[in-house]
Protein backbone atom coordinates (compact mmCIF):
# COMPACT_ATOMS: atom_id res chain seq x y z
CA UNK A 1 0.00 0.00 0.00
CA UNK A 2 1.71 3.32 -0.95
CA UNK A 3 1.97 5.48 1.80
CA UNK A 4 -0.47 8.68 2.57
CA UNK A 5 0.85 12.03 1.20
CA UNK A 6 3.00 13.79 3.02
CA UNK A 7 2.78 16.89 4.86
CA UNK A 8 4.80 19.47 6.48
CA UNK A 9 4.25 18.61 10.03
CA UNK A 10 2.24 21.61 12.10
CA UNK A 11 0.86 22.20 15.70
CA UNK A 12 -2.22 22.47 16.39
CA UNK A 13 -2.87 25.06 19.18
CA UNK A 14 -5.76 25.35 21.74
CA UNK A 15 -7.47 29.18 21.27
CA UNK A 16 -8.94 28.74 24.08
CA UNK A 17 -6.52 30.09 26.46
CA UNK A 18 -6.97 29.15 30.31
CA UNK A 19 -6.50 31.64 33.51
CA UNK A 20 -3.26 29.84 35.29
CA UNK A 21 -5.00 30.19 38.68
CA UNK A 22 -7.49 27.55 37.44
CA UNK A 23 -5.36 25.01 35.60
CA UNK A 24 -4.33 21.98 37.04
CA UNK A 25 -1.76 21.46 34.26
CA UNK A 26 1.75 21.60 34.60
CA UNK A 27 3.07 24.42 32.42
CA UNK A 28 6.15 26.18 31.45
CA UNK A 29 6.74 29.70 31.78
CA UNK A 30 7.59 31.15 28.19
CA UNK A 31 10.99 33.57 27.84
CA UNK A 32 10.42 36.47 28.41
CA UNK A 33 12.99 39.80 28.75
CA UNK A 34 10.79 42.61 28.63
CA UNK A 35 7.44 44.04 29.19
CA UNK A 36 5.66 47.08 28.01
CA UNK A 37 2.39 48.65 27.80
CA UNK A 38 1.51 50.74 24.65
CA UNK A 39 -1.31 53.33 25.34
CA UNK A 40 -3.24 51.43 28.47
CA UNK A 41 -3.49 54.46 30.50
CA UNK A 42 -1.22 55.38 33.93
CA UNK A 43 -1.58 51.42 35.62
CA UNK A 44 -0.44 49.80 32.02
CA UNK A 45 2.65 49.35 32.65
CA UNK A 46 1.73 47.72 36.01
CA UNK A 47 -0.68 45.47 34.43
CA UNK A 48 1.54 43.97 31.82
CA UNK A 49 4.13 43.47 34.36
CA UNK A 50 2.08 41.44 36.39
CA UNK A 51 0.99 38.96 33.59
CA UNK A 52 3.08 36.14 32.37
CA UNK A 53 2.20 33.69 29.47
CA UNK A 54 2.88 30.14 30.11
CA UNK A 55 2.53 27.27 27.55
CA UNK A 56 1.72 23.08 27.90
CA UNK A 57 3.53 21.14 25.40
CA UNK A 58 3.15 18.00 26.63
CA UNK A 59 -0.03 17.02 24.63
CA UNK A 60 0.60 16.01 21.30
CA UNK A 61 -1.31 15.84 18.35
CA UNK A 62 -1.87 12.35 18.79
CA UNK A 63 -2.73 12.77 22.30
CA UNK A 64 -5.76 11.47 23.68
CA UNK A 65 -5.74 14.26 26.72
CA UNK A 66 -5.76 16.90 24.11
CA UNK A 67 -3.73 19.64 22.42
CA UNK A 68 -1.37 21.81 23.17
CA UNK A 69 -2.57 24.79 25.14
CA UNK A 70 -1.40 28.15 26.64
CA UNK A 71 -2.44 30.25 29.44
CA UNK A 72 -1.82 33.79 31.39
CA UNK A 73 -1.32 34.22 34.81
CA UNK A 74 -1.92 37.62 36.71
CA UNK A 75 -1.00 38.11 39.87
CA UNK A 76 -2.83 39.31 42.77
CA UNK A 77 -1.60 43.07 42.53
CA UNK A 78 -3.01 43.35 39.19
CA UNK A 79 -6.15 41.34 39.84
CA UNK A 80 -6.83 43.59 42.75
CA UNK A 81 -6.42 47.14 40.87
CA UNK A 82 -9.58 45.59 38.85
CA UNK A 83 -11.30 44.30 42.30
CA UNK A 84 -10.89 48.23 43.26
CA UNK A 85 -12.14 49.60 39.87
CA UNK A 86 -15.14 47.22 40.03
CA UNK A 87 -15.73 49.04 43.48
CA UNK A 88 -15.75 52.14 42.44
CA UNK A 89 -18.01 52.06 39.31
CA UNK A 90 -20.41 49.64 40.74
CA UNK A 91 -23.72 51.03 40.31
CA UNK A 92 -25.52 48.60 43.12
CA UNK A 93 -26.23 49.14 46.43
CA UNK A 94 -23.75 48.79 49.22
CA UNK A 95 -25.53 45.62 50.70
CA UNK A 96 -25.74 44.13 47.73
CA UNK A 97 -21.55 44.81 46.67
CA UNK A 98 -21.08 43.06 49.94
CA UNK A 99 -22.68 39.63 48.77
CA UNK A 100 -21.91 39.70 45.22
CA UNK A 101 -18.45 40.89 46.27
CA UNK A 102 -15.92 42.39 43.92
CA UNK A 103 -14.11 39.37 42.84
CA UNK A 104 -12.08 39.82 38.98
CA UNK A 105 -11.13 37.02 37.08
CA UNK A 106 -9.45 36.99 33.68
CA UNK A 107 -10.43 35.26 30.08
CA UNK A 108 -7.92 34.73 27.93
CA UNK A 109 -7.91 33.24 23.93
CA UNK A 110 -5.63 33.22 21.08
CA UNK A 111 -6.36 35.40 18.68
CA UNK A 112 -3.37 35.22 15.96
CA UNK A 113 -0.35 32.97 15.39
CA UNK A 114 2.51 33.33 13.12
CA UNK A 115 5.48 31.19 12.85
CA UNK A 116 7.48 33.52 10.24
CA UNK A 117 7.12 36.09 12.42
CA UNK A 118 7.75 34.55 16.17
CA UNK A 119 4.71 36.06 17.39
CA UNK A 120 1.37 35.02 19.15
CA UNK A 121 -1.39 37.65 19.97
CA UNK A 122 -3.85 36.89 22.86
CA UNK A 123 -7.58 38.64 23.87
CA UNK A 124 -7.14 39.50 27.90
CA UNK A 125 -10.46 40.72 29.59
CA UNK A 126 -10.60 41.19 33.07
CA UNK A 127 -14.31 41.24 34.47
CA UNK A 128 -16.08 40.87 37.28
CA UNK A 129 -17.11 37.07 38.37
CA UNK A 130 -20.40 38.30 39.55
CA UNK A 131 -22.98 41.12 38.49
CA UNK A 132 -20.53 44.05 37.41
CA UNK A 133 -19.89 42.57 33.92
CA UNK A 134 -16.34 43.25 31.63
CA UNK A 135 -13.87 46.08 33.11
CA UNK A 136 -11.33 46.06 30.73
CA UNK A 137 -10.08 44.46 27.44
CA UNK A 138 -6.68 44.40 26.03
CA UNK A 139 -4.44 42.40 23.04
CA UNK A 140 -1.46 41.18 24.75
CA UNK A 141 1.27 40.51 21.83
CA UNK A 142 4.17 37.88 22.85
CA UNK A 143 7.31 38.10 20.30
CA UNK A 144 9.22 35.13 20.63
CA UNK A 145 11.88 36.55 18.71
CA UNK A 146 12.54 39.89 21.10
CA UNK A 147 11.20 37.47 24.15
CA UNK A 148 8.65 40.22 25.15
CA UNK A 149 5.00 40.84 25.91
CA UNK A 150 3.44 43.63 25.13
CA UNK A 151 0.29 44.98 25.85
CA UNK A 152 -2.44 46.73 23.61
CA UNK A 153 -5.50 48.81 23.93
CA UNK A 154 -8.70 46.60 22.35
CA UNK A 155 -9.52 49.50 19.87
CA UNK A 156 -8.23 52.71 20.31
CA UNK A 157 -10.77 55.42 21.82
CA UNK A 158 -14.01 56.59 19.47
CA UNK A 159 -13.31 53.73 17.32
CA UNK A 160 -15.50 49.98 17.56
CA UNK A 161 -13.69 46.78 15.76
CA UNK A 162 -15.32 45.95 12.12
CA UNK A 163 -15.42 42.65 10.55
CA UNK A 164 -13.07 40.67 13.26
CA UNK A 165 -11.86 41.82 16.71
CA UNK A 166 -8.56 39.47 15.48
CA UNK A 167 -5.83 41.66 14.66
CA UNK A 168 -4.21 40.62 11.29
CA UNK A 169 -0.43 40.08 11.11
CA UNK A 170 1.45 41.73 8.02
CA UNK A 171 5.19 40.87 8.29
CA UNK A 172 7.68 43.28 6.44
CA UNK A 173 9.27 42.47 3.71
CA UNK A 174 12.86 41.98 4.44
CA UNK A 175 13.33 42.94 7.72
CA UNK A 176 11.40 40.38 9.95
CA UNK A 177 9.48 43.15 11.41
CA UNK A 178 5.65 43.13 11.70
CA UNK A 179 2.55 45.50 11.94
CA UNK A 180 -0.76 44.28 13.67
CA UNK A 181 -4.04 45.96 11.35
CA UNK A 182 -7.25 45.98 13.26
CA UNK A 183 -10.28 46.60 10.61
CA UNK A 184 -12.33 49.36 12.42
CA UNK A 185 -15.65 51.90 12.72
CA UNK A 186 -14.33 55.40 13.57
CA UNK A 187 -17.65 56.95 15.16
CA UNK A 188 -17.48 60.95 15.18
CA UNK A 189 -19.77 63.17 17.27
CA UNK A 190 -23.77 62.90 16.18
CA UNK A 191 -22.33 60.48 13.19
CA UNK A 192 -24.61 57.32 13.56
CA UNK A 193 -22.44 55.21 10.41
CA UNK A 194 -18.98 56.48 11.56
CA UNK A 195 -15.88 56.31 8.93
CA UNK A 196 -14.82 53.14 7.92
CA UNK A 197 -10.62 52.82 9.65
CA UNK A 198 -7.54 50.68 9.63
CA UNK A 199 -5.83 51.02 12.84
CA UNK A 200 -2.34 49.75 12.63
CA UNK A 201 0.54 49.22 15.58
CA UNK A 202 4.37 48.62 14.69
CA UNK A 203 6.19 47.44 17.79
CA UNK A 204 8.91 49.86 19.64
CA UNK A 205 7.81 52.88 18.52
CA UNK A 206 9.03 54.76 21.06
CA UNK A 207 7.10 57.79 20.78
CA UNK A 208 4.03 55.70 21.21
CA UNK A 209 4.93 54.31 24.28
CA UNK A 210 2.90 54.98 27.84
CA UNK A 211 1.62 59.09 27.29
CA UNK A 212 2.40 59.49 23.67
CA UNK A 213 -0.84 59.86 21.51
CA UNK A 214 -1.43 56.35 21.17
CA UNK A 215 -0.52 53.12 20.23
CA UNK A 216 -2.86 52.73 17.43
CA UNK A 217 -2.00 54.36 14.21
CA UNK A 218 -5.39 55.11 12.48
CA UNK A 219 -5.99 55.62 8.74
CA UNK A 220 -9.10 55.94 6.27
CA UNK A 221 -9.99 52.68 4.16
CA UNK A 222 -11.47 53.23 0.53
CA UNK A 223 -14.00 50.52 -0.77
CA UNK A 224 -13.84 50.76 -4.68
CA UNK A 225 -16.55 48.46 -4.94
CA UNK A 226 -20.10 48.62 -2.95
CA UNK A 227 -19.85 46.64 0.11
CA UNK A 228 -23.16 44.39 0.91
CA UNK A 229 -24.98 45.26 4.30
CA UNK A 230 -23.62 43.65 7.34
CA UNK A 231 -20.35 42.75 6.05
CA UNK A 232 -18.15 40.01 8.32
CA UNK A 233 -19.03 39.66 12.03
CA UNK A 234 -16.07 36.89 12.39
CA UNK A 235 -14.05 37.45 8.85
CA UNK A 236 -11.04 35.38 8.11
CA UNK A 237 -8.01 37.11 8.37
CA UNK A 238 -4.81 36.50 6.31
CA UNK A 239 -1.75 37.63 4.23
CA UNK A 240 -0.37 36.36 1.05
CA UNK A 241 1.49 37.28 -1.83
CA UNK A 242 1.47 40.81 -0.93
CA UNK A 243 -2.18 41.14 0.00
CA UNK A 244 -4.13 41.47 3.05
CA UNK A 245 -7.78 39.58 2.87
CA UNK A 246 -10.54 39.64 5.17
CA UNK A 247 -13.06 36.64 4.36
CA UNK A 248 -16.80 37.18 5.08
CA UNK A 249 -18.28 33.23 4.22
CA UNK A 250 -21.84 34.10 3.63
CA UNK A 251 -20.94 37.04 0.80
CA UNK A 252 -17.18 37.23 -0.56
CA UNK A 253 -13.44 38.44 0.43
CA UNK A 254 -12.21 41.67 0.91
CA UNK A 255 -8.52 42.71 -0.07
CA UNK A 256 -5.93 45.03 -0.35
CA UNK A 257 -2.13 45.56 -1.12
CA UNK A 258 0.22 44.71 2.16
CA UNK A 259 2.19 47.50 0.78
CA UNK A 260 -0.19 50.20 1.34
CA UNK A 261 -1.15 48.95 4.73
CA UNK A 262 3.00 49.35 5.72
CA UNK A 263 3.38 52.72 3.93
CA UNK A 264 3.76 55.48 6.00
CA UNK A 265 1.26 57.34 5.17
CA UNK A 266 -1.19 60.54 6.88
CA UNK A 267 -4.73 60.16 7.72
CA UNK A 268 -5.88 61.86 4.50
CA UNK A 269 -4.14 58.97 2.65
CA UNK A 270 -7.40 55.76 2.46
CA UNK A 271 -5.73 52.63 1.24
CA UNK A 272 -7.91 51.02 -1.38
CA UNK A 273 -9.94 48.03 -1.03
CA UNK A 274 -11.17 45.49 -3.38
CA UNK A 275 -14.19 43.41 -2.73
CA UNK A 276 -15.36 39.99 -4.72
CA UNK A 277 -18.63 38.41 -4.04
CA UNK A 278 -19.36 34.74 -3.61
CA UNK A 279 -21.44 33.78 -6.92
CA UNK A 280 -24.56 34.12 -5.50
CA UNK A 281 -25.77 30.48 -5.07
CA UNK A 282 -23.20 30.33 -2.25
CA UNK A 283 -24.51 33.68 0.16
CA UNK A 284 -26.39 33.33 2.91
CA UNK A 285 -27.57 35.18 5.43
CA UNK A 286 -26.34 33.10 8.02
CA UNK A 287 -23.05 31.04 8.50
CA UNK A 288 -23.66 27.30 8.21
CA UNK A 289 -21.94 25.50 11.31
CA UNK A 290 -18.17 25.59 10.45
CA UNK A 291 -18.97 24.30 7.13
CA UNK A 292 -16.65 26.82 4.72
CA UNK A 293 -13.36 28.15 4.93
CA UNK A 294 -11.22 30.71 2.75
CA UNK A 295 -7.44 30.67 2.45
CA UNK A 296 -4.50 29.93 0.33
CA UNK A 297 -4.89 28.26 -3.29
CA UNK A 298 -2.59 26.82 -5.48
CA UNK A 299 -0.51 29.58 -7.60
CA UNK A 300 -1.68 32.65 -7.01
CA UNK A 301 -5.02 31.79 -6.11
CA UNK A 302 -7.65 32.17 -3.14
CA UNK A 303 -9.55 28.83 -2.31
CA UNK A 304 -13.24 28.89 -0.80
CA UNK A 305 -14.04 26.09 0.57
CA UNK A 306 -17.88 24.39 1.57
CA UNK A 307 -19.27 21.45 2.61
CA UNK A 308 -22.75 21.04 0.45
CA UNK A 309 -24.72 18.51 2.46
CA UNK A 310 -27.37 16.20 1.26
CA UNK A 311 -29.96 13.83 2.88
CA UNK A 312 -27.67 11.22 2.89
CA UNK A 313 -24.35 11.39 4.21
CA UNK A 314 -22.20 10.01 1.54
CA UNK A 315 -23.59 12.38 -1.11
CA UNK A 316 -22.09 15.57 1.16
CA UNK A 317 -19.75 17.24 -1.28
CA UNK A 318 -16.63 18.90 -1.04
CA UNK A 319 -16.70 22.06 -3.30
CA UNK A 320 -13.94 24.26 -3.54
CA UNK A 321 -14.12 27.89 -5.81
CA UNK A 322 -11.06 29.63 -7.03
CA UNK A 323 -10.13 33.29 -6.85
CA UNK A 324 -7.51 33.93 -9.40
CA UNK A 325 -5.49 37.13 -8.22
CA UNK A 326 -2.07 36.64 -10.82
CA UNK A 327 -1.66 40.15 -12.53
CA UNK A 328 -2.78 38.38 -15.86
CA UNK A 329 -6.42 37.51 -14.56
CA UNK A 330 -8.89 40.23 -17.28
CA UNK A 331 -11.22 40.18 -14.45
CA UNK A 332 -12.03 39.06 -10.56
CA UNK A 333 -14.64 35.88 -10.39
CA UNK A 334 -15.02 33.01 -8.61
CA UNK A 335 -14.50 30.17 -10.84
CA UNK A 336 -15.61 26.22 -9.77
CA UNK A 337 -12.63 24.26 -8.96
CA UNK A 338 -13.31 20.66 -8.34
CA UNK A 339 -15.61 18.57 -6.36
CA UNK A 340 -14.74 15.97 -4.29
CA UNK A 341 -17.74 13.32 -3.07
CA UNK A 342 -17.55 12.21 0.82
CA UNK A 343 -18.18 8.87 -0.83
CA UNK A 344 -14.88 9.36 -2.81
CA UNK A 345 -12.83 10.38 0.60
CA UNK A 346 -14.22 7.32 2.74
CA UNK A 347 -12.56 5.08 -0.27
CA UNK A 348 -9.15 6.90 -0.22
CA UNK A 349 -6.14 4.83 0.08
CA UNK A 350 -5.00 4.57 3.66
CA UNK A 351 -8.43 5.65 5.04
CA UNK A 352 -10.25 2.33 6.39
CA UNK A 353 -6.73 1.18 7.39
CA UNK A 354 -6.12 4.44 9.99
CA UNK A 355 -9.40 3.79 11.32
CA UNK A 356 -11.04 7.08 10.16
CA UNK A 357 -14.99 7.08 10.65
CA UNK A 358 -17.65 7.46 7.89
CA UNK A 359 -18.44 10.66 9.28
CA UNK A 360 -19.57 13.69 7.51
CA UNK A 361 -16.51 16.62 8.31
CA UNK A 362 -16.62 19.61 9.70
CA UNK A 363 -14.59 22.56 10.27
CA UNK A 364 -12.20 23.04 6.68
CA UNK A 365 -9.18 24.94 7.00
CA UNK A 366 -6.41 25.72 4.47
CA UNK A 367 -2.61 26.01 5.15
CA UNK A 368 -0.20 28.21 2.96
CA UNK A 369 2.68 26.01 3.71
CA UNK A 370 0.71 23.04 2.32
CA UNK A 371 -1.06 24.77 -0.66
CA UNK A 372 -3.30 22.46 -2.58
CA UNK A 373 -4.26 20.40 0.76
CA UNK A 374 -7.76 20.28 2.60
CA UNK A 375 -7.88 19.87 5.99
CA UNK A 376 -11.04 18.60 7.75
CA UNK A 377 -11.92 17.29 11.09
CA UNK A 378 -14.28 14.44 11.79
CA UNK A 379 -16.24 13.44 14.24
CA UNK A 380 -15.00 10.27 16.57
CA UNK A 381 -17.35 6.87 15.77
CA UNK A 382 -19.67 6.20 18.90
CA UNK A 383 -19.02 5.42 21.77
CA UNK A 384 -15.20 6.40 21.63
CA UNK A 385 -16.01 9.60 23.36
CA UNK A 386 -15.12 13.43 23.03
CA UNK A 387 -12.47 14.25 20.34
CA UNK A 388 -12.37 14.38 16.36
CA UNK A 389 -9.80 13.11 14.00
CA UNK A 390 -8.34 15.67 11.64
CA UNK A 391 -7.25 14.63 8.20
CA UNK A 392 -5.93 16.75 4.70
CA UNK A 393 -6.88 15.79 1.30
CA UNK A 394 -4.14 16.44 -1.06
CA UNK A 395 -5.79 18.18 -4.14
CA UNK A 396 -2.81 18.99 -5.97
CA UNK A 397 -3.69 16.72 -8.60
CA UNK A 398 -7.46 16.22 -8.45
CA UNK A 399 -7.69 13.71 -10.74
CA UNK A 400 -5.96 11.39 -7.83
CA UNK A 401 -6.76 13.30 -4.23
CA UNK A 402 -4.45 11.39 -1.44
CA UNK A 403 -5.10 10.83 1.75
CA UNK A 404 -3.11 13.42 4.74
CA UNK A 405 -1.47 11.26 7.79
CA UNK A 406 -4.93 11.87 10.04
CA UNK A 407 -3.94 12.80 13.50
CA UNK A 408 -6.31 11.98 16.32
CA UNK A 409 -7.14 15.23 18.58
CA UNK A 410 -8.84 14.48 22.27
CA UNK A 411 -10.47 17.89 22.04
CA UNK A 412 -12.16 20.08 19.53
CA UNK A 413 -9.46 22.26 19.14
CA UNK A 414 -10.60 25.73 18.59
CA UNK A 415 -13.98 27.39 19.63
CA UNK A 416 -13.65 30.86 19.89
CA UNK A 417 -12.14 31.48 16.41
CA UNK A 418 -13.38 31.24 12.81
CA UNK A 419 -9.78 29.54 11.82
CA UNK A 420 -7.66 27.36 13.43
CA UNK A 421 -3.94 28.52 15.45
CA UNK A 422 -1.66 26.96 14.03
CA UNK A 423 2.24 26.86 14.58
CA UNK A 424 5.27 24.96 13.98
CA UNK A 425 6.34 22.04 16.33
CA UNK A 426 9.39 23.77 17.39
CA UNK A 427 7.51 27.48 17.89
CA UNK A 428 8.71 27.90 21.51
CA UNK A 429 12.18 26.05 20.97
CA UNK A 430 13.60 28.23 18.28
CA UNK A 431 15.05 31.14 20.36
CA UNK A 432 18.78 30.35 19.57
CA UNK A 433 18.05 30.27 15.73
CA UNK A 434 15.79 33.61 16.61
CA UNK A 435 18.91 35.62 18.43
CA UNK A 436 21.52 34.17 15.60
CA UNK A 437 19.17 35.36 12.51
CA UNK A 438 18.55 38.94 15.27
CA UNK A 439 22.67 38.90 15.51
CA UNK A 440 23.30 38.33 11.73
CA UNK A 441 20.72 41.25 10.91
CA UNK A 442 22.65 43.47 13.29
CA UNK A 443 26.39 42.82 11.53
Amino acid sequence: MAAAAASRPFLLLDDRAVYHEYSDWEMVECECQSKVAYGCGPLGQQIVEGLTLLADLRSGDDDEGGVPSLAVHATNDVLGRFEEEAQVISEIDDELLKIVGTKVSLSTSVEAADDEAGVLVLYVSFHHEKELGDLQSYHLVYDRVTASLSLLPYVPTHCEAAYTNCPLLVRHPGDGGYTLVLTAVEAEQHDELGRPVLCSWTPQSPSLVNGGVGPWQIRQRRHAAAMPDRFGWEAQAFTYKGKAFWADLTKGILYCECADLLNDCDDASAVEFTFVALPEEYRIDELEYKHRAMGVGVGDSVWFVVLESCDHPGDTTVVVLSLDLSDGATERQWERHLELSLLSIWALEGFVEAGLPRRVPWSPFLREQDAGVIYLLLPRAVPQGTGCHLIGIDVRDSSEPRLVRPRRLGITPWMFNQQPVLLAPDFFDRRRKDEEALNQLSI
